[in-house]
């Protein structure tokens, strides 16, 4: 359980991330 909430978070990050570089 713990293992998906961490990958879950890391997704979260990489989309953000990808949203800031985008604009």
């Amino acid at each position: 359980m713990e293992d998906l909430q961490s990958r879950v978070l890391l997704w979260v990050l990489a989309e953000e991330n990808a949203s800031c570089t985008q604009l």
